[in-house]
């Protein structure tokens, strides 16, 4: 309708639909509850299954739309939330809040919350650790002289960032105790690391007099790929002095892919499986 001089316009109507607040100690949640996004939306569902002991199954659990239900077949607990076109929210469009199930000590949802929590408290910033490998590096190589520890990393992926990629550590005893007491052996391994700082630990060992493992050197990289491998065997190559690895026998139960990049630098290799 036209506004006309003299005349009171209808006052708005007022808008009934609560938006979530992340500084609130309470977790609740209400029908056609407003959300930034599906991040804010999954923070406090992790929450309350910790606050409440429940164990909930989010599923589908995408960025557009989540559902929330109880784990347990008796209860009829539902919560649905989903994007909004028109507002650019993520609102809850579903919700059913009676429910019939006991409190639950074992779930995911706090399994992980309370795995990063330690992870923080006990490893500290782990950002700030890997911005001083460089300074580990040099404490290495000024007090254990004849020691190898290098880091190398990348600049040139991500402007602006000094990414890590690869980490190498050999100390000199175990350099000298291998070449000096040890059988011409070397055993390769790696493991996938899967804690805070991703990427895959790999392993020289060798076998002494005793019959009993004997570590060489171990690095660390970002990725497995033959970029990586190649650097890792070339600097053990140079540091243990193998040449064209004459009399020397390596293991590995990696597949035949890795298995051929160890072979490739070392002409004379004998490789057992």
């Amino acid at each position: 309708m036209e506004a006309e001089i003299g005349v009171d316009l209808p006052s708005r109507r007022n808008h009934t639909k609560l938006r979530y607040d992340p500084n609130c100690g309470a977790t609740i949640f209400e029908l056609g509850m407003i959300f930034e996004n599906v991040n804010q939306f999954r923070k406090p569902m992790t929450d309350y299954a910790i606050e409440y002991h429940s164990q909930l199954k989010l599923k589908p659990n995408e960025s557009t739309r989540v559902r929330v239900k109880y784990k347990s077949k008796i209860c009829h607990r539902e919560l649905f939330a989903s994007f909004d076109r028109d507002s650019g929210n993520f609102i809850v469009k579903k919700y059913h809040p009676i429910h019939k199930c006991t409190p639950m000590n074992k779930n995911k949802l706090c399994n992980s919350k309370a795995k990063q929590i330690v992870l923080r408290k006990f490893m500290g910033d782990w950002k700030m650790e890997f911005a001083r490998l460089c300074d580990y590096t040099d404490i290495i190589i000024q007090t254990y002289p004849g020691s190898i520890c290098l880091v190398k990393t990348d600049r040139n992926s991500e402007p602006g960032k000094n990414l890590f990629k690869y980490f190498y550590d050999c100390f000199d005893a175990l350099k000298k105790g291998w070449l000096e007491g040890c059988r011409k052996i070397i055993g390769f391994d790696g493991y996938f690391l899967k804690g805070a700082c991703k990427g895959e630990l790999l392993v020289a060992i060798g076998k002494n007099e005793n019959q009993q493992m004997y570590p060489i050197v171990w690095p660390v990289i970002d990725n497995e790929s033959k970029t990586c491998r190649s650097w890792f065997i070339n600097n053990l190559i140079s540091d243990l002095e193998l040449g064209d690895g004459a009399r020397l026998t390596v293991m590995s139960n990696m597949h035949k892919g890795n298995r051929n990049e160890f072979r490739r630098p070392v002409l004379s290799l004998k490789l057992e499986i």
